[in-house]
């Protein structure tokens, strides 16, 4: 399985003398199989107040920035096992006998 994070969009707000402040990271994993089937995992991190010392504008961002974010408050084997599992069930279907 090969797997590609996505980060974005981000929400922004203005916060005290900051301007364009993100307040939130939306994210999402795509897992792609052996056999070209895809799966999807999505999720949001919520960002707490920010330091004024270490405040980066949002045009100033860079993808590392919004990646440590996300990967600091999401478990990434978590979601990868999670879209494997997935993958692995569809091998094997469910097979159940009629008992007319």
């Amino acid at each position: 399985m090969q797997y590609q994070w996505h980060y974005g969009p981000a929400d922004v707000s203005n916060i005290n003398q900051m301007s364009d402040v993100v307040t939130q990271v939306h994210w999402y994993c795509l897992g792609t199989a052996p056999n070209g089937s895809t799966y999807k995992a999505s999720g949001s991190v919520s960002l707490g107040m920010p330091n004024p010392s270490t405040f980066v504008p949002f045009n100033q961002l860079t993808q590392s920035t919004v990646q440590n974010w996300v990967t600091s408050h999401v478990n990434q084997n978590f979601v990868q096992d999670t879209l494997l599992t997935e993958y692995t069930a569809s091998l094997t279907p469910s097979v159940k006998p009629f008992n007319f």
